[in-house]
């Protein structure tokens, strides 16, 4: 096959790819098929996959490499996308591991983000950033599996028995104001770098203007009202649920579904960057 029909047709597979996937960090393009091309080379040679599962796996690799370094721009547009797109990634993965447990699903998404903003300088070969996200996801619906479960005894066949718990407000992860809101914006409450105090305080005219952002961005009103009932009114989760006749649990499902969307909402970006 001749280089420049190989070219073209990945081309073709990356814009593929992108569409399929909604991945958006390609700026330039001629560039990035480049590199796809090169490594389709590499693998291509006693490869016995289809070509067009080659390019695929080199369009993975490769955006893989644009994905570590957005996710290291820190306070960048770039950053809030690569992280928007990680959340997107592995919360199908979360919620098959977790057998369609929407709460740990919705959990162990959020805590997996942390650990990969946290965790982003040891991944060493960047080219593998998806696989390597994927193991740290599945390892936290593993744990929060763990927690739900207890040994209750002994079946007839001397095996032991495991039942869930039920979830307490005691289990929820605890939220100490706007800051960890803003820290939440890439999917990581209680982000370092964002304690409480650093930063102008809370007036009544940047409040106003956040709780408006919200309520502009989000249209359900339930989410709505965990957002500003968390977030700006300090309640606790089984205040809201109260508010709502729901479950706490469900709020923090409702909660972390919500700041998805706001990650995404600018009005609310620009109307929290007030407070940083």
């Amino acid at each position: 096959m001749m280089e420049e029909e190989l070219r073209e047709q990945c081309l073709r597979g990356v814009r593929r790819v992108l569409a399929q996937r909604g991945w958006e960090l390609v700026e330039d393009e001629v560039t990035f098929v480049e590199e796809v091309l090169a490594e389709v080379k590499t693998r291509w040679q006693n490869a016995r996959r289809p070509l067009e599962k080659i390019i695929e796996d080199a369009t993975l690799h490769c955006y893989c490499h644009l994905w570590h370094t957005a996710c290291g721009a820190d306070g960048t547009i770039r950053q809030r996308r690569a992280f928007t797109e990680l959340h997107r990634y592995l919360y199908p993965i979360a919620l098959y591991r977790a057998k369609y447990d929407q709460y740990i699903a919705e959990e162990s998404t959020q805590e997996a983000l942390f650990s990969v903003w946290e965790r982003l300088d040891r991944v060493r070969d960047p080219g593998s950033f998806a696989r390597w996200a994927g193991v740290i996801v599945s390892n936290a619906v593993r744990d929060h599996i763990r927690e739900r479960a207890r040994k209750v005894g002994k079946d007839e066949s001397g095996k032991y028995v495991w039942e869930f718990k039920e979830i307490t407000e005691a289990d929820l992860p605890a939220y100490r104001g706007m800051d960890d809101a803003g820290a939440a914006l890439w999917g990581m409450d209680n982000r370092p770098g964002s304690s409480t105090g650093q930063g102008p305080s809370m007036t009544e005219e940047i409040r106003d203007r956040i709780e408006a952002a919200i309520r502009r961005c989000l249209r359900s009103k339930q989410r709505q009202a965990v957002i500003v009932g968390l977030f700006l009114e300090n309640k606790s989760f089984k205040e809201v649920a109260d508010t709502l006749g729901t479950t706490p649990q469900n709020v923090s499902v409702l909660k972390s579904r919500a700041l998805t969307r706001l990650r995404e909402c600018e009005e609310f970006l620009s109307a929290l960057e007030d407070l940083m």
